[in-house]
């Protein structure tokens, strides 16, 4: 298919992207603890908590601190990493682990803020709900992911300094 062609579709997909984040304010905040098991270390199993039915999806997760009142984070998921296992991956701790002992950035990051995983556990348990979107492929769920971290800015999807580096390093080279 020529460019123009795909280009051509171009107001579909963002129409249809448009449809999804639309609906992100009337979607139900969800609570860690109906889908966390009971030892904190991840996700429950499907017979013990028939609401994991819900993430065995691609989509977007949004994190809301509910004192803040704001989202702190999104990620995505897709159809061979489901929602379900990326909202299990923010309990799961490896201390043992010499090359990765966190399973998902913002555990790591707070927990370099907070200096103690089980705060970071509380506080998900305690003080923080998720939204979930459901995509219709990863391609969609990447899409939306980018999409409303332009548009939230939330303050632990920031990149990482090794990023901003070669972003800084990149935009000087640019101006050249």
């Amino acid at each position: 298919m020529a460019t123009e062609d795909k280009l051509a579709e171009l107001p579909n997909v963002i129409s249809k992207l448009q449809d999804k984040c639309k609906t992100l304010s009337s979607l139900p905040f969800r609570d860690f603890n109906d889908y966390i098991n009971k030892e904190r270390k991840g996700i429950c199993k499907l017979k013990e908590c028939p609401k994991l039915r819900e993430l065995m999806y691609a989509g977007v997760y949004c994190i809301y601190d509910i004192h803040k009142k704001k989202i702190i984070y999104i990620g995505s998921a897709g159809l061979s990493h489901t929602l379900m296992y990326r909202i299990g991956d923010l309990f799961v701790y490896n201390q043992n682990s010499k090359k990765n002992q966190f399973h998902h950035t913002l555990t790591y990051k707070l927990t370099k803020e907070r200096g103690d995983i089980k705060e970071v556990k509380n506080y998900y348990l305690n003080d923080c709900r998720f939204k979930i979107i459901i995509a219709d492929s990863d391609a969609e769920a990447h899409a939306l992911e980018q999409l409303l971290i332009l548009l939230f800015k939330p303050e632990y999807n920031n990149e990482t300094e090794k990023q901003d580096i070669n972003y800084k390093s990149a935009e000087g080279i640019q101006s050249l």
